[in-house]
């Protein structure tokens, strides 16, 4: 989601990296380019690097410009997602040192002010008053000079990186040494672990604003493949009776399970396998999907085994994207209701006035513009089938834990609700008649003798230091975008330690 407010400069800390956390609530420095650029074999050196990107800076055409690599979403050597493997702002800043040399080919963006975080606020007193702005994101970045050049083809030949991966071993084994150490400082012969010859690749997106349709709406369905090739990371290609498909990992499912993001296609997938799939044409009346794409055709759905429920509620688009008076409500759980066969499913929350809550996030412009801060619902009832965690769907998981009705943190959610449906009764059947930890009278859910009158029509929760003292974390990732969710791989394990924690608030 891309916010445009030209008329607000956005420059404090906690506005710059809330506009920045998970990439959905950008806020956005200047129009849209006609047109996306692509520049290659660039020379930069890296001045910054946390779990929200690594930031280079390098000259185009006479101007100063700023990169990004965003560990989420790239992988080393086209087989290891960067965030899953370097998880924590000082791993990131010793393997990617400020002064750093490398290499990049880069796309163009939608310019974005640079957040800062972690281990970078130390320096924070010395950039006041300067103003970043990042317009390309680095999809290819390599350490070894631009005559030394990784094949991009390398990656789709099958080709075994056994010298690469040595190499980032040996990185990271160093990295790992040193992590509790002070690592701000200018990259040297003493803070360069050794001689990088490992690459970094970003995993191909659809075009900016493309949505990708749910695989009920394919054009071809539960047609039979066979894989022709494997693209690392991104995908590869089936043939179809005829037709060519290109295949994005984040359609795979395999015997029912969705694949991991920080799987390495090649220990999973091979040339000549059998393949279950769905697809549509590329092209579209707005346009092509992705492109440069390889095939005419791309699939929607590619799994082995019988055929996998995908919930329709990815695929919708987020509701502020597309209308920017539909805010969102922040909401505190209560209560839980009894827990089924599989775990807590469902319960009740409170929708909460932030303004009258008094800390820092509450008060930024940016929180106003995407939250309602006064509304007249009181209780809202959710179930899992439609609530989100760091971008999951929680429909399958036992909610208690991911969310708790006591700890502070924990206990905070957004979402939008909506009336529940048609008279008491349809109401009450429409939640399955629980409690909601409260009381039921006629199928009628109370709670503190209060009648719940709304029902969560889609929640999330992407942070747990929501009501942090300082305000960080307190406008978080949204669940689904225009874009589909499922191509945004995530990795938020640097938030392990908070969770445990738990802010460390009233833990019962």
């Amino acid at each position: 989601m891309a916010e445009k407010e030209p008329e607000e400069k956005i420059d404090s800390k906690d506005d710059i990296e809330i506009a920045e956390y998970g990439e959905f609530a950008d806020e956005i420095a200047e129009s849209t380019p006609k047109s996306r650029v692509c520049i290659q074999n660039v020379t930069g050196t890296v001045f910054r690097a946390h779990r929200f990107g690594i930031y280079v800076s390098f000259t185009h055409e006479d101007k100063s410009e700023i990169g990004v690599l965003f560990p989420g979403k790239s992988f080393v050597n086209g087989a290891s997602l960067l965030g899953d493997v370097v998880k924590t702002d000082q791993e990131l800043s010793l393997l990617f040192p400020p002064g750093l040399t490398v290499y990049a080919d880069m796309v163009s963006q939608l310019s974005r002010l640079v957040p800062e975080s972690g281990t970078t606020l130390g320096n924070r007193a010395d950039e006041k008053g300067e103003e970043k702005k990042c317009g390309w994101v680095i999809m290819h970045l390599w350490f070894t000079g631009l005559t030394s050049k990784p094949e991009k083809a390398s990656l789709n030949d099958g080709t075994m990186f056994e010298y690469e991966d040595a190499s980032f071993t040996e990185s990271m084994t160093w990295v790992n040494a040193r992590v509790m150490e002070d690592n701000r400082q200018e990259c040297d012969e003493d803070s360069k672990p050794c001689d990088y010859r490992w690459f970094v690749t970003t995993i191909l997106m659809p075009r900016q604003n493309m949505a990708i349709d749910h695989p009920d709406a394919a054009a071809f369905k539960c047609e039979d493949g066979t894989i022709l090739a494997i693209h690392r990371p991104h995908g590869g290609i089936v043939q179809c009776d005829g037709y060519k498909v290109f295949f994005h990992r984040s359609r795979i499912y395999l015997d029912g399970v969705h694949l991991s993001v920080t799987v390495d296609l090649l220990s999973v997938l091979s040339i000549g396998m059998k393949v279950t799939v769905d697809f549509s044409p590329n092209e579209t009346s707005q346009g092509p999907i992705f492109d440069d794409c390889p095939a005419a055709n791309i699939a929607l759905l590619v799994y082995i085994g019988s055929r996998p429920f995908v919930p329709n509620i990815r695929h919708k688009p987020f509701p502020l994207s597309e209308d920017e008076t539909k805010r969102y409500l922040v909401a505190k759980i209560v209560k839980f209701d009894p827990p089924g066969p599989t775990g807590v499913e469902s319960g009740v929350a409170e929708i909460l006035k932030p303004t009258d809550l008094n800390t820092l996030a509450f008060t930024k412009n940016s929180f106003k513009r995407y939250v309602e801060v006064d509304s007249k619902v009181r209780y809202v009832h959710f179930h899992r089938d439609k609530m989100f965690h760091l971008g999951a769907l929680q429909h399958k998981a036992d909610l208690q834990y991911f969310f708790s009705c006591c700890a502070f943190g924990m206990n905070i959610f957004y979402c939008y609700a909506e009336p529940m449906a048609g008279s008491v009764a349809a109401a009450g059947s429409s939640i399955s008649g629980s409690g909601s930890g409260g009381t039921a009278t006629n199928n009628k859910i109370l709670y503190n003798g209060e009648s719940v009158t709304h029902e969560v029509v889609l929640g999330w929760k992407g942070s747990v230091s929501f009501l942090h003292a300082t305000g960080q974390g307190g406008l978080t990732l949204t669940p689904n975008t225009r874009e589909d969710t499922l191509l945004y791989p995530r990795v938020f394990s640097f938030q392990s330690t908070k969770f445990l924690g738990r802010e460390g608030m009233d833990i019962k």
